[in-house]
């Protein structure tokens, strides 16, 4: 969602900045696993979470593994439609609806 950044290696950038390993998530996985830790799912084996920002997101939690697959979109919704006309506006994805 952010144009020009397509091949910036900000994970790198970051590492190097900080001189510790970095990894990056998505912000519905982050959200799933964050409740799961310290959230409402902390006394779970298992927790599911839907999140809706830029679309339609969510997370998976089975006994302290996320279900990230792959790209970390395992647990990605899809894109919904809501408007076939025409006018409809352009997702970042590129498609419209």
């Amino acid at each position: 969602n952010m144009s020009g950044w397509n091949h910036f290696r900000i994970r790198d950038a970051v590492s190097e900045a900080c001189q510790k390993p970095v990894a990056f998530v998505n912000d519905a996985n982050a959200a799933a696993y964050g409740e799961f830790w310290v959230g409402t799912g902390a006394e779970n084996d298992c927790l599911i979470m839907l999140t809706l920002g830029t679309g339609l997101g969510g997370g998976i939690i089975i006994r302290d593994i996320s279900l990230d697959g792959e790209h970390s979109h395992g647990s990605e919704c899809g894109h919904v439609i809501v408007d076939t006309s025409d006018a409809a506006r352009m997702c970042p994805c590129g498609l419209r609806g």
